[in-house]
């Protein structure tokens, strides 16, 4: 298996070294076993990398380079771990795992807007789904109109970092995910940084959010938006906007909740 690994880690570094295959990559790899290992490497715009690994012990490492990239990873048993790093526009990775996981997935690039249209532009798009308890999600993102999902129904950890304008964040930690803690940091140059988390029971949430004043037509768009959903005791919510246009809503049922929000601006509710 390994000897499979290494074949097409060097054929698409060969690949990305000739200019005539620097464009359009394409990698697959499949895996079943007790100990897998998977790297790919691809460099040029329109690589597409599909790797799925069936076992105990997967490592799966991805690396892109370019515009409109795509990358899927499917891992199942236990000790699963992927990192994604992806750099230019465009770019699209999905992450499902279940047992014991740890996913990275980094995205840089930006995106020439041409008007307000968050639906239309899809620049960076990250989605993570675990299923384990100890489960560890980090999102990094830069760029204009990033969106993040995270999904994950056990005990488990969510980080999102959000750099740019127009960032989405949707965290859900339910279906038994007590003791959860999701950390999202906004920050843009104006406008419309949107939060989503829900949880049930035992789990905390933190919202960092932050933009700046803006001439017209800028000045239009929308600020800070944090929604926090929280079910069950003793969970903690924390939310902390700058900017104009500041938007916060935070239900908690159950009992021994606390929830605290800082909003530094005007018009904010």
């Amino acid at each position: 298996m390994k000897l499979s690994i290494l074949a097409t880690v060097s054929v698409l570094a060969l690949a990305a070294a000739t200019p005539a295959f620097a464009q359009n990559n394409t990698s697959n790899i499949n895996q079943s076993g007790s100990t897998n290992n998977g790297a790919v490497t691809q460099s040029g715009s329109g690589s597409a990398s599909t790797l799925t690994q069936n076992g105990s012990s997967n490592v799966a490492t991805i690396g892109q380079s370019g515009s409109d990239q795509k990358s899927l990873v499917n891992q199942q048993a236990s000790g699963a771990a992927a990192t994604i790093t992806q750099s230019g526009e465009d770019n699209d990775s999905e992450v499902q795992q279940s047992a014991d996981a740890d996913v990275t997935v980094v995205q840089s690039g930006s995106n020439t807007l041409g008007g307000y249209s968050p639906d239309g532009f899809p620049n960076n798009r990250s989605t993570v789904t675990q299923s384990a308890a100890g489960a560890r999600a980090g999102v990094n993102q830069n760029g204009t109109l990033n969106r993040s999902t995270i999904s994950q129904a056990a005990d488990a950890d969510a980080d999102v970092s959000q750099t740019g304008t127009f960032n989405n964040s949707t965290i859900d930690q339910q279906a038994g995910a007590g003791g959860a803690i999701a950390d999202v940091i906004q920050g843009g140059d104006y406008g419309d940084n949107r939060s989503a988390i829900v949880q049930s029971g035992s789990s905390e949430a933190r919202v960092s959010q932050r933009n700046v004043d803006a001439p017209p037509p800028a000045s239009a768009y929308p600020g800070n938006e944090s929604d926090i959903n929280q079910s069950g005791d003793d969970n903690l919510a924390d939310v902390n906007q700058t900017g104009d246009d500041n938007r916060s809503l935070i239900v908690q049922s159950g009992d021994n909740n606390d929830a605290f929000v800082v909003q530094n601006g005007t018009n904010n509710r």
